[in-house]
């Protein structure tokens, strides 16, 4: 959508065109060019950073009252707002993930959704799990079949069944707080024969098993 603050070619516009041309300004001059479109990350390291974060930061809407007030008591908080603690936290957490095979005993590198991260409460475990390979993707489906602290499953991609949890293999995100059945289809996987892990995480930050791999294999 364009934005006129005069006639057309007169003064100034701002926005898109058709979904092809595109209005701004650059020191300003008025500029008008091909729509521009933002460079995707190319590393597997980056997609998993944006697929974390982006990630984290939709979760927070879903936090009880509760939830997000005990991040007031974060260091960070007095400075900035309770959910930029939240997400500074998490990004902490976030890159501790080792980049080596997953040891449950390391604390302070799966999300937490309060604060303290206590590590203190478990998730249930997830039964029933399928997967088929796509097109570049995966399917998944996975039963919730108890309720304990449920939060969040985290998915991770790997080439061999000894790569665990690390913070450059993190393929998705998924809330689970309740008992279900849950299908994702991850996307952007490469071709071939690889592994998947699904990790139960609960909102004090504790990753209490490390998931069973599968074998999928990728199609072109």
């Amino acid at each position: 959508m364009v934005k006129l603050t005069a006639p057309l070619h007169s003064q100034r516009a701002s926005g898109v065109l058709g979904n092809a041309i595109q209005f701004g300004s650059w020191k300003g001059r008025s500029i008008v060019g091909k729509k521009r479109h933002p460079k995707q990350p190319m590393t597997r390291s980056q997609r998993s950073a944006r697929i974390f974060m982006g990630g984290i930061a939709k979760l927070w809407k879903g936090l009880s009252q509760v939830q997000k007030d005990s991040w007031i008591a974060h260091p960070s908080a007095a400075s900035t707002s309770p959910y930029h603690a939240y997400l500074k936290e998490n990004s902490i957490r976030y890159q501790k993930l080792p980049n080596t095979r997953y040891n449950i005993a390391p604390a302070h590198a799966a999300p937490t959704a309060v604060w303290p991260a206590t590590e203190d409460t478990l998730s249930a475990y997830f039964v029933n799990w399928t997967q088929t390979g796509l097109s570049k993707s995966a399917r998944l489906t996975f039963d919730v079949n108890s309720i304990k602290d449920n939060w969040l499953a985290t998915f991770h991609y790997a080439d061999n069944v000894a790569d665990y949890m690390r913070y450059d293999n993190l393929s998705a995100i998924m809330l689970v707080e309740t008992i279900g059945s849950y299908e994702i289809v991850i996307e952007d996987l490469p071709p071939g024969a690889h592994w998947l892990r699904i990790l139960p995480v609960s909102h004090t930050g504790l990753v209490s098993y490390d998931g069973y791999p599968k074998g999928v294999t990728i199609l072109p």
